[in-house]
């Protein structure tokens, strides 16, 4: 619980001085719906690298507590990590936003943002069209 409060309060922070573009929690889906849900919101792709020791479904989808995603300008980078270190608080640069499509390591995985937002927003009307 404490390192769920120090995260939540920096990014808080973040939030209350508008120095955050947007921001997701990953605890409900993981890395790679907190960055669909981004993108999809935004319309915006985004390309990201992720490093460590995980097989990489693990990475994208484990559901850890105390984790965000956040979306920064890129002049403000350098600035948050370092604020980040002085509160105790562990951060990554992943990535880059821009484009069409949401890619991780490459083309590890490489979704069509318009795609990917047209599976979000008619899976429920599709459903229901094929109910029996």
């Amino acid at each position: 619980m404490d390192i769920e409060r120090r995260n939540g309060d920096f990014i808080r922070n973040l939030i209350e001085t508008s120095q955050v573009d947007t921001c997701h929690d990953l605890s409900d889906g993981g890395l790679i719906a907190g960055l669909s849900d981004m993108a999809i919101s935004g319309n915006i792709g985004a390309s990201i690298t992720v490093e460590d020791n995980l097989p990489l479904h693990v990475s994208l989808f484990s559901e850890t507590q105390a984790r965000y995603l956040i979306a920064v300008p890129a002049s403000t980078v350098d600035a948050i990590m370092q604020d980040a270190d002085q509160s105790d608080v562990p951060i990554a640069a992943i990535g880059t936003t821009g484009g069409t499509t949401v890619s991780v390591n490459g083309d590890a995985v490489s979704l069509v943002l318009s795609e990917l937002a047209s599976a979000h927003a008619d899976w429920m009307p599709n459903f229901m069209a094929n109910a029996t």
